[in-house]
């Protein structure tokens, strides 16, 4: 195997521009994921501008852009006294809506082509184009060299290592222009693919930071690329898009809700842009944002879990069991899909939908954590975000409300910290007897453990639990003020008692005690991006940093960002803006009684989004009084006293499965705020 060339090149911007770039006008930047090829781009931009030469950059790797927008093909300009990358601006960019550059290798190239053709640079200018990080396989093949035929590259600058060959070195000989070979930093180092995702997850949420939520009917959009197989909400949801007038972009964006009205598909997208009133195209393909992976790329099909033999003969990759798994899966999120929204600083899902069993879903942020909201069948979630929920908070021990813990007790076996799960008296005997109708001989140090809170109207008793091991003793109670079960820096929980059964005078009906939350943010902290770059501050963890401190209210705090140490206090007051959280109550299985309601109303009063069952429609208001259950009337009515700004109601009776339009409808008069789910 032919060998690198035996001198390399000093990795030197200075000597590069003065000695080796004199004269080149469109110079491509090629090497291995983690060569340094985008500090490279950078450096000899910075280098041209040193030397009053105007110069652009073009990111074209969309999986992992340096400074450009995730998903798209974009050009950065500055002028000569720009000092770091936040100098840098976005000129013009041209989205693709996917971080694949090795499959959609053929609508990379025409973004770039199209961006090109839209240069107003003047004819001295140089182009730096940063190429995707592409070097192995056919589709790095076919890209280099019809990169290099679009670009009209006049010089290649490869990064190589001494003790390897160039990448593609085949290809690059074929190539009749300049090529010079770069020798890597020798700490140059491929960056985790944890670090990679991070990166670009922060970059999209940095563009999206001044984005707005409007709502479109889809039947009457075009759209191209290739969008979810189906119109289910849940293939829909975080999907990246590109919202065009025509041929003329307006922004792109990621997908916030997917919901059906009045036989229209409806879609709402959060997107930087003001007016979208004239919105006629979409651009969708792989590319999807969820709290749990950022942003990342998502299988077309997920049913198709077949291969082919070279005989023509499909072999099943599954098991059987895993298959009749997946289709009793399907079969419940067709009956009721998924429904997911943004609420504040937190990503809600309805994991069963409005007619499967309760399960509220919050991912916060960026802090890959996750709280549920009662624990019925577990539907779509994931095994990767059982590890990631720290904290459970039960209504009651009814089955639908709490038969998921199997699942997600056998998702946490391995080291995971314990879980904290809240509930009505009685919550620690349930979850000991569920732990312990399991074998647990073969555990050893893996055992799933459980912080167990009983709320005791205002006393919050205390144990622990592990799989294979007896109820611990009691720990000390504490008391419960103001109905605050549980407080951190971002937020903290309320809980109310309320009344499952419906008891009046010589009605012997057991009070059954039903647990209603609240999760209210104690602030939320925005961003000023322009104060950032006037700063010429990289967005990064150190945000997280000074958001915790300030919480805390530790204002004296010295936060060291680079080479620089800074007061949370004093850069807080200049680069962040504190508003008021968004309130979010969730409340199940309450009887239609007057204390019910009282005790709902001050409760859930000014909540930003409550989420309230509607079990029975308000003809069967005598099956709603036997099963201590609210009626469509009842809930709207509880929602309307709160003075709530949304209302979704959930919890369906199965019964109604033709008849969901008839349930909103109800409700709806009795609470003009009421919400299809996944609207807010």
């Amino acid at each position: 195997m032919p060998k690198t060339p035996s001198s390399p090149l000093a990795n030197n911007p200075t000597n590069l521009v003065r000695k080796h770039l004199s004269g080149a006008r469109r110079i491509l930047v090629y090497g291995e994921p983690g060569s340094g090829k985008s500090t490279l781009t950078r450096s000899l931009a910075q280098e041209f501008l040193n030397h009053r030469q105007p110069v652009q950059i073009m990111d074209a790797d969309p999986g992992s852009p340096d400074m450009g927008i995730p998903g798209a093909i974009t050009l950065l300009t500055a002028d000569h006294k720009a000092q770091t990358t936040t100098d840098w601006k976005i000129r013009d960019q041209e989205p693709i809506c996917t971080l694949d550059a090795g499959r959609f290798r053929l609508p990379l190239n025409e973004a770039v082509s199209k961006l090109l053709a839209r240069i107003p640079a003047p004819s001295d200018s140089v182009l730096l184009i940063d190429a995707p990080g592409l070097t192995r396989g056919i589709g790095a093949e076919e890209l280099l060299p019809s990169l290099v035929n679009t670009t009209q590259a006049d010089r290649i600058l490869v990064l190589v290592t001494e003790d390897q060959s160039p990448p593609l070195e085949n290809i690059l000989a074929s190539l009749d222009l300049t090529i010079l070979y770069i020798r890597c930093h020798p700490d140059a180092r491929k960056p985790p693919k944890s670090i990679v995702a991070q990166h670009r997850s922060d970059r999209w949420q940095d563009y999206l930071q001044q984005a707005q939520e409007q709502t479109y009917d889809l039947d009457t959009l075009t759209i191209n690329g290739i969008p979810p197989a189906d119109n289910a909400a849940l293939n829909w949801m975080g999907r990246q898009v590109a919202l065009f007038n025509d041929n003329a972009l307006q922004a792109m964006g990621e997908v916030a809700a997917f919901y059906q009205h009045n036989n229209h598909n409806r879609i709402k997208i959060r997107a930087p842009i003001h007016n979208t009133d004239n919105t006629t195209r979409l651009l969708v393909r792989d590319a999807v944002f969820s709290a749990e992976r950022g942003l990342h790329t998502e299988p077309y099909d997920r049913s198709d879990q077949a291969t082919s033999h070279p005989s023509g003969k499909r072999s099943l990759t599954i098991s059987t069991v895993e298959k009749d798994a997946q289709f009793f899966r399907a079969s419940m999120e067709q009956l009721s899909p998924p429904l997911k929204m943004r609420i504040g600083m937190v990503d809600a899902t309805l994991a069963n939908g409005v007619f499967g069993d309760p399960l509220l879903l919050l991912q916060i942020g960026h802090q890959k954590r996750c709280l549920l909201f009662d624990l019925g069948y577990h539907g779509p979630i994931s095994a990767r975000t059982a590890h990631q929920v720290t904290d459970i908070f039960i209504s009651h021990a009814h089955i639908d409300h709490i038969c998921g813990f199997l699942w997600l007790m056998r998702c946490r076996i391995g080291h995971y910290p314990p879980c904290r799960v809240f509930g009505p008296p009685g919550l620690a005997q349930h979850i000991s007897g569920l732990l312990n109708g399991v074998l647990w001989d073969r555990i050893g140090d893996k055992a799933p453990h459980f912080e167990i809170f009983e709320i005791h109207r205002d006393l919050l008793r205390r144990w622990r639990i592990a799989a294979g091991s007896p109820l611990s003793e009691e720990l000390p109670a504490q008391p419960i003020k103001n109905n605050v079960i549980w407080q951190e820096a971002l937020f903290q929980i309320r809980a109310v008692t309320l009344d499952h059964s419906t008891r009046e005078e010589n009605h012997d009906n057991p009070f059954t005690p039903v647990i209603a939350y609240a999760f209210e943010p104690l602030r939320q902290i925005n961003v000023r991006k322009e104060r950032l770059q006037a700063l010429g501050l990289t967005p990064g963890p150190w945000l997280e940093t000074l958001k915790e401190h300030l919480l805390n209210g530790q204002l004296d705090t010295s936060i060291r960002i680079g080479d620089q140490n800074y007061i949370v206090g004093e850069l807080a007051d200049d680069i962040l803006l504190k508003s008021a959280g968004k309130k979010l109550v969730y409340a199940t299985d309450l009887a239609n009684t007057d204390e019910n309601r009282s005790l709902m109303a001050a409760f859930a009063e000014d909540a930003h989004t409550l989420f309230c069952e509607a079990s029975f429609m308000e003809a069967d208001s005598d099956l709603a009084y036997f099963t201590g259950h609210l009626t469509t009337k009842a809930c709207g009515e509880i929602a309307t006293l709160a003075g709530v700004k949304h209302l979704i109601p959930f919890h369906f009776s199965g019964r109604y499965q033709q008849q969901a339009d008839e349930i909103y409808a109800e409700v709806a008069r009795a609470c003009p705020q009421m919400v299809r789910p996944g609207v807010k």
